[in-house]
């Protein structure tokens, strides 16, 4: 990613951002039943898949405060806009019934993405040292949607992440 810093005042920094994301998920599900009775025992199992390749670009900008010596406390926000694209498979097998079906779709759709970050920070010569809290969250995220009457089905969730961090940056 690019970035482009600019000191407002000798103690408060902004730095703005972009550059290129890129995203891959996979989720797979698999669920078993067997019916029980007196004349025999039937199986039957079903695997859900979904993979999600997604590519776009990522904007931001991160707010530095030096307090004292190198450290600063900083707040970030970011976002990004890439397009998703999802394949999706359904697989069932049954004993009772001897068959097997397979049905698959894919679809493309758009993936916004928004993140927030704050911390510390501490400079020294090319390295900056970070630690604090992150919270990010992706909006329409295609998974796996399996309803047996109709089959597959294109839903979408949300994904959060937060969490603590600690993180080595290089400065060129």
């Amino acid at each position: 990613q690019a970035l482009r810093p600019f000191d407002l005042s000798p103690d408060l920094n902004l730095s703005i951002f972009g550059g290129i994301r890129w995203a891959s998920l996979s989720q797979q599900s698999l669920s078993r039943s067997e019916t029980v009775t007196a004349a025999l025992t039937s199986f039957e199992q079903t695997v859900t898949a979904a993979d999600m390749d997604a590519t776009g670009i990522r904007l931001g900008g991160t707010a530095y405060w030096e307090c004292f010596g190198g450290v600063s406390l900083f707040g970030s926000v970011a976002g990004s806009v890439l397009v998703q694209n999802s394949n999706r498979t359904l697989a069932r097998s049954s004993t009772a019934s001897l068959t097997n079906s397979v049905d698959s779709d894919s679809s493309t759709d758009g993936l916004p993405i928004l993140e927030t970050a704050a911390g510390v920070s501490w400079v020294g010569g090319r390295f900056n040292i970070k630690a604090g809290y992150e919270l990010a969250t992706w909006f329409n995220v295609t998974e796996v949607g399996f309803v047996p009457a109709t089959g597959l089905q294109n839903q979408t969730r949300n994904l959060t992440f937060d969490g603590v961090f600690l993180r080595l940056e290089v400065l060129l």
